[in-house]
Order: C-alpha cells, then sequence, then structure tokens
C-alpha cells in the first residue's frame, strides 16, 4: 500500500445547484499511512462549508461547519444520499455538521490514534463520493 506524501492540495470548481462553487481538497499523511481528507468550498446555495473526514475502519468520521444554518440542516438530513453515494465501501458516521455564522471551526481535530491506514485510492474515491452527494444536495435544494 503506498502513503501519501506530507500533504497535497486542489482546487478546482464543481457545479453544484447551477453555479459554479470552488472547491479545495487536502489530503494529509498522519502516522503510518493514515489520512485525512480536509474540504471547503464556497457557494451561494451551501455557503460556506470546512470540514475533514477519515476513515476509522470501515466508518467515515469528520465534521463540516456552514455558515448557512439551512445549508447544515439539510445536510444533516441527507446522511442517506451521503451512505448511497459512498457505496458499501464505507458507512458514513459520526460526521457532525455545525452550522456557525463566522465559519469558525470550534474544535481541533487531530486525534492521535484515529484513522485507519488506507491508501491514496480510497481517500480520492471517499472525496469524490463525498462531493457528489453534497452536489446531489446542492442540486436538490
Amino acid at each position: 500500500m503506498q502513503s501519501l506524501s506530507a500533504a497535497e492540495e486542489y482546487y478546482f470548481s464543481m457545479e453544484i445547484g447551477g453555479e459554479l462553487t470552488g472547491i479545495h481538497l487536502q489530503f494529509e499523511e498522519r502516522e503510518e499511512g493514515k489520512g485525512l481528507v480536509r474540504m471547503t468550498l464556497e457557494s451561494e446555495k451551501l455557503g460556506r462549508l470546512a470540514g475533514a473526514l477519515q476513515v476509522q475502519n470501515d466508518r467515515v468520521e469528520g465534521y463540516f461547519v456552514g455558515n448557512q444554518e439551512d445549508a447544515v440542516m439539510k445536510l444533516r438530513k441527507s446522511s442517506d444520499i451521503v451512505n448511497k453515494s459512498l457505496g458499501e465501501e464505507w458507512k458514513f458516521c459520526e460526521v457532525e455538521f455545525i452550522h456557525s455564522e463566522s465559519n469558525h471551526i470550534p474544535m481541533d481535530w487531530t486525534r492521535k490514534s484515529t484513522g485507519t491506514q488506507v491508501s491514496n485510492d480510497s481517500l480520492y474515491r471517499l472525496s469524490k463520493n463525498f462531493l457528489q452527494a453534497l452536489k446531489a444536495v446542492g442540486d436538490a435544494t
């Protein structure tokens, strides 16, 4: 299994809800190949979202903070869409969606012994599938 370099960053645009949305992805290597994906995006419909995801065994854990309360509520209620987009490889659980007007992330999510060793491909697929779920939620609003 190959490991990620210390950090990889990608900036790109994606259409969500009929508008172009700027996306920033960061893949960070933790101890012994345990990866973390940080994500920020900003759109008129979803507002500004920032958060992190990691794989723990076969579960996806993390958090997202958003500055638009209605978008955060829709994301909370859309766990079935997210689970469906992740397929059978992972279960989407223990992911918190938090509303904060300032979009300040009220926690440091750098727990030491978390995360399961995963390949680059798995982290890329996780990001892609999660973004597809966000698109589905944004398109439905």
